[in-house]
């Protein structure tokens, strides 16, 4: 389905990249579940004898999680990143118009956003100040996490590094930053690009974590043939 219908050339190319991000967190997503699936049945696969198999598919999981989450917030200027969507929402302010104001009711639907501060912005501008803003504070507040997820990424995945990492993280600080990608992702669609919302009241993302946990799905129907758990 074409999503950009009715959209001016800025916010076509807006709509790239949010799709891009929206793409990396899907990976992400997607990369969690399955190793999470795997946790859950750890024992039931080594006492089968099928540790070496599905270690193997985690450390892959593990991998692809953590490229995929340091895709979204690398510093690199030529990635597609919170950091240049907000800078392009900044830049083209005046032709990226707000299309959907945040009423009380729907801020109340975004978990890391100030709600009273949502429902008074009336302009892209004022919007790509605070997007900026809250992305400041969301480095601020996970630094060390960022930095750990970016040690991975760089001494252990990319490359052979013998250094240690001296930063760590926790897959639970992970699950908070694609809660807050995912907000973030939704507040754009919303009130820039005018996704529109399901009858049900889920937000535009909801697809995406519904898409990206079904290979897991898949996953537990199969241990579920093997005996391992009861869907």
């Amino acid at each position: 389905m074409n999503n950009t219908i009715g959209l001016n050339e800025n916010q076509k190319e807006l709509r790239k990249f949010t799709d891009k991000l929206s793409h990396n967190l899907f990976d992400t997503i997607a990369s969690l579940s399955i190793l999470k699936t795997i946790e859950d049945v750890a024992v039931k696969i080594n006492q089968d004898g099928h540790g070496a198999y599905y270690s193997y598919i985690q450390r892959q999981m593990i991998n692809s999680s953590i490229l995929s989450i340091n895709k979204m917030f690398d510093t690199d200027k030529k990635s597609i990143t919170v950091d240049k969507i907000n800078k392009y929402i900044a830049y083209n302010y005046r032709s990226i118009p707000m299309k959907e104001p945040v009423t009380k009711m729907g801020a109340e639907d975004f978990k890391y956003f100030d709600k009273d501060k949502l429902v008074s912005i009336s302009n892209t501008d004022s919007l790509a100040k605070y997007l900026s803003l809250e992305v400041e504070k969301i480095k601020i507040l996970y630094k060390t996490d960022l930095e750990a997820l970016r040690d991975l990424r760089d001494r252990y995945i990319a490359h052979t590094d013998t250094r240690l990492i001296e930063n760590i993280t926790s897959w639970n600080k992970v699950d908070e930053l694609v809660i807050f990608l995912l907000d973030y992702l939704d507040l754009i669609d919303f009130v820039l690009l005018s996704s529109f919302w399901s009858g049900d009241g889920e937000k535009p993302c909801s697809m995406l974590i519904s898409d990206a946990e079904k290979p897991s799905i898949s996953l537990k129907r199969t241990f579920e043939k093997l005996g391992y758990i009861d869907l």
